[in-house]
């Protein structure tokens, strides 16, 4: 069972790793298209939606974890 302060670090943990991956991604830039998925977006963002934006972050950490360049 877990309570409201393991919920809370729990919270803190995933909010710290998004941060952390932020500050690795100033390289990219935004071009007009969404970095994940392709598809045409506003001048000024690099992914379509939040969605796009965590699925390229998750696949990005997991290459770097896992030791892959591609």
């Amino acid at each position: 069972m877990t309570d409201e302060a393991d919920r809370a670090q729990a919270a803190i943990e995933v909010m710290e790793a998004h941060r952390e991956m932020h500050k690795r991604v100033p390289h990219l830039i935004a071009n007009g298209t969404c970095h994940y998925c392709g598809v045409a977006i506003k001048d000024g963002l690099r992914w379509c939606g939040s969605e796009c934006g965590w699925a390229w972050e998750y696949e990005e950490e997991r290459k770097r974890v896992n030791g892959s360049n591609n």
